[in-house]
């Protein structure tokens, strides 16, 4: 969809506080808007591509809506007026991974998270995060969707690197698929950013779904300190202890911090592809719709 934006200005009430979801982030802020139809959406607003011509931000946004896959947020539409160029997104109602790890405990969730209408059902995702599948198959979408993006564009070899893959920008459907949100292909701020940096922070964000910890610097290297040692004891009290764990689930985690593990390995090379990443949590648990686990654990070496 090519949208003129005095539409986009009126559904987001002159982009007002009250249509804001977001003040910035790598590429700009982030307004809901609903459209004609009842079609609510997301409109980001790319500060980062103010300095593009409208022919060349046109053609990149064409080829951004080339690029689909069920763990990938797709393009919508556009709107370029002058140096303004803003994309449309499909609004997602159960937010981003942050806020679904983060701020929904499990159980009764606290009050102020039962304001406003992302969390209308409430106890189904609360109880989600506790549940060690949910938490898999997430990890194993964002894996696909990555790989996905690092073959390249459609007709090209030139793969997409996302550059900023961090939970906030990864979005749940209502069912909990995930759907990885702001990259921009070449037109992207972190363009010097390579595939094996995005599978560094692939690795982060895996050992952030098991551990439910932050992501600083001193946690990594403390959980890679932890799977490099190989006690077992160790890495079973490094995972978040809302999970419930059977026996089974809690060897699968132990199989998923290992793989996060070989993502976040100091020298790129010697870091596994996406493909490969893919390969390794369809191992783990090999038949996630019917709860049971698989062998062929990832080694951790590197």
């Amino acid at each position: 969809m090519e949208l003129k934006f005095a539409d986009l200005a009126a559904a987001t009430s002159g982009f007002g506080k009250e249509s804001l979801m977001a003040e910035g982030g790598r590429s700009g802020p982030v307004y809901r808007a609903v459209l004609p139809g009842d079609m609510h959406v997301v409109v980001r607003v790319m500060e980062s591509a103010r300095g593009l011509e409208e022919k060349e931000a046109a053609a990149a946004f064409r080829e951004i809506s080339r690029l689909r896959h069920r763990n990938v947020l797709p393009l919508f539409g556009y709107c370029i007026s002058g140096r303004e160029k803003l994309a449309l997104y499909e609004y997602m109602e159960r937010g981003d991974l942050h806020r679904w790890l983060h701020e929904l405990p499990a159980g009764r969730p606290d009050g102020e998270d039962c304001t406003g209408d992302s969390w209308e059902n409430l106890p189904a995702a609360a109880s989600a995060v506790g549940d060690w599948p949910t938490r898999h198959r997430i990890a194993l979408g964002i894996a696909r969707g990555l790989a996905f993006l690092h073959q390249g564009w459609v007709g090209s070899h030139t793969p997409v690197v996302h550059g900023h893959l961090v939970p906030s920008n990864v979005l749940l459907s209502d069912d909990l698929e995930p759907r990885i949100a702001d990259f921009a292909g070449g037109g992207s701020p972190d363009a010097a950013a390579t595939a094996e940096d995005d599978v560094y922070s692939y690795g982060v964000l895996v050992m952030e779904l098991v551990t439910g910890s932050c992501r600083c610097a001193d946690e990594i290297e403390r959980v890679r300190g932890i799977v490099r040692s190989g006690q077992t004891a160790a890495m079973v009290d490094a995972v978040d202890r809302r999970l419930q764990l059977e026996a089974e689930w809690e060897k699968e985690a132990l199989e998923c911090l290992r793989v996060g593990y070989l993502c976040t390995a100091g020298p790129p090379e010697k870091r596994p592809s996406m493909q490969q990443v893919v390969a390794l949590l369809k191992d783990i648990r090999r038949d996630s719709a019917a709860g049971n686990g698989g062998g062929g654990g990832a080694s951790s070496s590197s």
